[in-house]
């Protein structure tokens, strides 16, 4: 269960991980949608200014006053131009030629700014549909995502309940459920016996006519044999007692054998567990004698320890009634 949730959790952590990514990328793609726009509104107004001043500037050199007009090239009109005599058709076909040199200008930089207009509306549009194709296609992987993910959280609680229910439930309700549902499997279990019964019955059944059948056939044969020995001749008659005789001598044979190998198996298990009992009786002796003498040395080299004390403290031992020699005391 604790495995479970864990699970459930990290799940949950990196759903809102990918629901964080893809907020981020609407949020970028729309910022990105909003600067195109703003782009676009901004030359839309950069081309109506540029019209405005256009049509102004035409204006203020169409109406403007004689004394505040400023020569479009001062080098038309130099200062002794009062030496000479005006004439006023000398320089209009250039002005004409020019401004509409310059209204071509105009309308090409116009169909320019038009078509780019155009492309950038169209890759803004494109954008933008792309942006929101995105956007719909996360949120409905998103959407998609989140019901699975409740789908598979409501199962896997409807399961813990079930099982919380199952294993920590002491009311009365469910200790007879549980009675009723062993007690329903006992029944099926004894109706499958006593379908199983019935089968061996039949089958029982079967075999027990076919016995009583062949009894039959076999009485039928046995009599045939009795007539047929008892019309036979003497050679055949002696040939069955000697058949007999060696069906009893090999009968007997085999019950000899029988009898022999279950006295050797005896014998060789007698034995083995005899020299079985032997080796542990020797085993035990000797890990008895070993503990005594482990038990001689350690009292042993107690009492020499103790010797050597004395003698270091000056003590003179001497041996009074020992037959042992001098040099045995002697440490």
């Amino acid at each position: 269960y604790q495995v479970e949730q864990a699970r459930a959790k990290a799940q949950l952590v990196r759903l809102n991980q990918e629901m964080i990514a893809k907020n981020r990328e609407i949020k970028d793609l729309t910022k990105t949608v909003e600067r195109l726009q703003k782009e676009r509104r901004r030359m839309l107004s950069g081309t109506n200014s540029g019209r405005r001043v256009d049509k102004k500037g035409m204006l203020e050199k169409d109406c403007g006053s004689p004394e505040k007009k400023v020569p479009r090239n001062p080098g038309f009109f130099p200062d002794n131009h009062k030496d000479k005599i005006y004439q006023p058709n000398v320089f209009a076909d250039a002005h004409i030629s020019e401004v509409q040199q310059e209204n071509a200008h105009l309308k090409e930089e116009l169909e320019k700014l038009k078509l780019e207009l155009n492309e950038e509306r169209i890759s803004s549009q494109a954008a933008l549909a792309n942006a929101e194709e995105l956007m719909r296609r996360a949120k409905e992987e998103l959407q998609g995502h989140i019901a699975t993910l409740k789908v598979s959280h409501q199962k896997e609680l409807e399961r813990i309940l079930c099982q919380q229910a199952i294993e920590y439930s002491t009311s009365k309700a469910a200790e007879l459920n549980s009675k009723i549902s062993s007690q329903e499997t006992l029944i099926k279990y004894l109706q499958q016996q006593v379908h199983e019964l019935q089968k061996e019955e039949g089958v029982l059944a079967i075999s027990q006519r076919r016995e009583a059948i062949l009894q039959k056939e076999m009485a039928k044969l046995l009599e045939e044999l009795k007539i047929a020995r008892e019309n036979q001749s003497p050679e055949l008659k002696r040939f069955s007692c000697l058949e007999r005789k060696i069906r009893q001598l090999e009968t007997s044979y085999e019950q000899r054998e029988q009898e022999l190998q279950q006295v050797i198996q005896q014998t060789q298990y007698k034995a083995e567990v005899e020299q079985f009992r032997e080796t542990e009786k020797w085993k035990k002796l000797a890990l008895l004698k070993n503990q005594e003498l482990e038990k001689f040395r350690i009292e042993l080299d107690s009492m020499l320890d103790v010797l050597r004390q004395l003698q270091k403290q000056g003590v003179v031992i001497t041996p009074s009634s020992s037959n042992m020699p001098e040099n045995y005391w002697k440490i």
